[in-house]
C-alpha cells in the first residue's frame, strides 16, 4: 500500500480528489487547530482559570491569547506557572485537565457554525458517504468534543 501525504490549504471537494487521486482510500487528520478553530475558545478557557484562582497575568489579556496561539498546553503551563495567583502545587497534568475540563464547558455551549466552515463539513460528510475511512488523532478527537459536531461516524463504514 502506497501511503501519500498531501497538505492542504483550503478544502477540497471529494470529486476533485476522486478524479485527481482516484486511489485515494483514506483520509488521517488531526482535530484540534486544523479542522477545529479553536484557539478563542483555550484562551476563554483559560482566562476561566484565571478568574477561578485569581491569577494575575503580567500582560494584556489580549497578549495572553496572541501568547497562547498554536502553543501545546504542557508549554503554555510552562509560561504561565509563574504568574501570580497560579497555586505553587500545581503541575503541568493538573493545568492541562483543569484547562480541558473548562474548554469542554464552553464548546458545549456553542454551535458548529462557530468551529468549523460549512465547507470542512461538508468535505467530512461527502467523504463519509463514499466510503472512505476517515482517521483521527484519537486523544485530540475527545479533548475537543468533536464528536458532538460530527452527526456521522467518521471511524468506520
Amino acid at each position: 500500500m502506497k501511503t501519500k501525504l498531501i497538505p492542504l490549504t483550503s478544502v477540497p471537494a471529494i470529486n476533485d480528489i476522486k478524479r485527481d487521486l482516484p486511489d485515494v482510500k483514506a483520509f488521517f487528520f488531526d482535530m484540534d487547530g486544523t479542522l477545529f478553530n479553536t484557539e478563542n475558545v483555550h484562551a476563554d478557557a483559560l482566562f476561566m482559570m484565571a478568574k477561578k484562582y485569581q491569577i494575575i497575568p503580567p500582560i494584556a489579556y489580549d497578549k495572553v491569547y496572541e501568547l497562547m496561539v498554536g502553543k501545546a498546553d504542557h508549554l503554555l503551563f510552562e509560561i504561565i506557572k509563574d504568574w501570580e495567583g497560579v497555586p505553587r502545587h500545581w503541575d503541568s497534568s493538573f493545568f492541562i485537565n483543569e484547562k480541558n475540563d473548562n474548554f469542554i464547558k464552553i464548546i458545549e455551549k456553542k454551535s458548529i457554525e462557530s468551529f468549523f466552515s460549512p465547507k470542512v463539513h461538508e468535505f467530512l460528510k461527502e467523504a463519509y458517504e463514499e466510503g472512505m475511512f476517515m482517521g483521527h488523532n484519537r486523544e485530540n478527537f475527545k479533548k475537543s468534543g468533536a464528536q458532538k459536531f460530527l452527526q456521522f461516524n467518521s471511524h468506520s463504514r
